[in-house]
């Protein structure tokens, strides 16, 4: 929830997701998003996520290293959805990991929501577990 949100994009909305997990190496999710407002100027009738799909796939390289990598669809309601993917690797030293990654998605998502929200870029993530 985001409470004070006002103007667009509009933050505050319901998801119900399902994902299936296999040895903590392959996972499949589905979501639905009922509720989520429009937030393209680019599409007449734009209106509302309603499913995504995705699969994703982690690999130990050893010596604390990991591979990753998802590939996922979201569908739109009254327009055509986009493809989007990511890969990264992640090292971990005890409570610490570093993971780097690359997200991407497919041009039409970049024309739908702009460059702010939707252009390719790489991610430094820092993570102490206690």
């Amino acid at each position: 929830a985001y409470p004070d949100t006002r103007g667009r994009p509009h933050y505050d909305y319901d998801e119900l997701a399902v994902k299936w997990a296999y040895e903590d190496r392959v996972f499949l999710s589905v979501a639905w998003t009922p509720d989520t407002a429009p937030y393209s100027d680019h599409s007449v009738g734009l209106c509302c996520r309603v499913l995504s799909y995705d699969a994703a796939v982690h690999q130990s390289l050893g010596h604390a290293f990991t591979l990753s990598a998802a590939l996922g669809y979201d569908e739109l309601r009254g327009s055509s959805g986009y493809a989007y993917w990511n890969g990264g690797i992640a090292y971990a030293l005890g409570a610490w990991q570093l993971d780097m990654s690359y997200f991407a998605t497919q041009a039409r998502a970049t024309y739908l929501y702009g460059n702010t929200l939707a252009a390719n870029r790489w991610v430094a993530t820092l993570i102490w577990r206690f």
